[in-house]
């Protein structure tokens, strides 16, 4: 909106530059009523037409129309800014869903194994793993599957 609005503005300082300039009129050979900044040859009846004066517009009011084309770019450049944020933190999350499925699988896959009789804690640390326990980390870890890889 606010381009187009900048070039309407930039083109109609530029044709009222042109307008200032002169326009004539004449008639040629052929009868054909020519309008042009150019000047006709010397020889032909021309008239130096006068460009109408501006339309009168209050400064007040001028100014109100760039605020308000202002408020409305912000305004887009805000909903721009939260779409934003918003398609990150979604992205963040989905992320972090696929992290945690693949943790769960991986779990499963590691207890699902009766050799394995020790596990990694998140301290860093080792602990021995009763039948028990084996089975109850591997409930947690379906538990984790069924909420994370859906």
């Amino acid at each position: 909106m606010m381009p187009l609005r900048l070039s309407a503005i930039i083109a109609g300082i530029l044709l009222s530059a042109a307008l200032h300039a002169g326009v004539y009129r004449w008639v040629d050979e052929n009868g054909v009523t020519v309008y042009s900044q150019v000047p006709p040859p010397a020889d032909i009846e021309k008239k130096l037409m006068e460009a109408p004066p501006p339309p009168p517009v209050s400064e007040e009011k001028a100014w109100e129309e760039v605020n308000r084309d202002w408020r409305e770019m912000r305004d887009r450049q805000d909903v721009t800014k939260e779409q934003a944020i918003a398609d990150s933190e979604k992205q963040e999350k989905q992320q972090k869903q696929e992290e945690n499925c693949e943790t769960a699988q991986r779990s499963i896959k590691e207890l699902r194994n009766p050799d394995i009789k020790f596990i990694k804690k998140r301290d860093g640390t080792t602990e021995r793993l009763s039948a028990k326990e084996r089975e109850k980390q591997l409930s947690k870890a379906r538990e984790m599957e069924e909420e994370y890889c859906r």
